[in-house]
């Protein structure tokens, strides 16, 4: 993938010149759960043992035929699947997922995922443009320039069956550039600023960035816990509990097979069994009692 970040920092410059800090997340997307004729009585059911007034029957419910559903890993016409879902709903319409494994650097899916992400498209330069310049309006000033000594670009990763893919759901790479936070969204790249990043010790970093809305500082913590196959984990301080995003650097994506969903619906994400929050949570507890000190 070509991540030109000079070319970033030439556009963000020409947006409004030297800028400080800023960022956000995008939108989340609302998760689909497929249904087996069992489950989709679920919600009455809990209703009513809170005691809450409904109107919901068995028969106003959706009818559910699954016709098939099988997790893997296993095989089909030479295609590993680690998930396939059929149904029919109401007798008319098909609901399905499908979750495979797409090998091959050249392959149709892997391009066609990197150029919806790729920050060298006109739509997604000219978003990029628009929040460099609201960036410049908001945070005036000086900017922030660090060394960062990391790759410049991080897709998505999952691992699953005891394996690393790049991760075909959440399909949104993030860019660390000298000075920025681009993270692409449904909605495009969205920029934040730099307001601090070190260097903590071997294979972790710490940085901090300033959001425009909202506006506040967030931080994180990346950990490169594979550096063989450039795979890291980010950590973000911005709730109650540290929220996780398994990343994999583009220049070592080619070391990973991809993973595609295919559905009806957007997939919940559990189809598959995967890597969650509390066992991330290890790996960092892991890391730190490993880890060297920055000298």
């Amino acid at each position: 993938m070509k991540t030109h970040p000079k070319a970033l920092l030439a556009l963000w410059i020409a947006a409004g010149g030297m800028i400080p800090a800023a960022g956000a997340n995008g939108p989340e997307t609302a998760a689909y759960t497929p249904q087996t004729g069992d489950a989709a009585t679920t919600g009455a059911a809990t209703a009513a043992a809170r005691g809450e007034m409904t109107r919901i029957t068995l028969a106003e419910l959706p009818a559910v035929d699954t016709l098939y559903c099988r997790r893997g890993p296993f095989t089909e016409h030479d295609t590993l699947f680690l998930y396939r879902y059929a149904a029919i709903v109401d007798g008319r319409f098909r609901d399905y997922c499908d979750v495979f494994v797409e090998r091959g650097l050249d392959s149709h899916l892997r391009r066609q995922l990197l150029d919806a992400v790729s920050p060298d498209g006109e739509e997604n330069r000219r978003t990029l443009a628009e929040l460099l310049g609201a960036l410049r309006r908001a945070y005036p000033g000086p900017l922030p320039r660090h060394e960062c000594g990391i790759a410049h670009t991080w897709l998505s990763a999952v691992r699953a069956e005891g394996t690393y893919y790049i991760d075909g759901r959440e399909q949104y790479p993030i860019h660390i550039v000298d000075s920025l936070l681009i993270e692409h969204t449904q909605e495009g790249p969205w920029p934040s600023l730099l307001d601090s990043f070190e260097r903590v010790g071997e294979g972790h970093y710490r940085f901090a960035t300033r959001r425009i809305a909202p506006e506040r500082t967030c931080r994180y913590d990346l950990y490169i816990i594979d550096p063989e196959r450039g795979i890291a984990l980010l950590e973000e301080h911005t709730a109650a509990e540290p929220l996780y995003r398994l990343l994999v650097s583009a220049r070592k994506a080619g070391l990973l097979d991809l993973l595609v969903w295919r559905s009806a619906e957007m997939p919940a994400g559990n189809e598959i069994r995967r890597v969650g929050a509390e066992e991330f949570r290890r790996w960092v507890e892991t890391f730190h009692s490993k880890q060297k000190p920055n000298k």
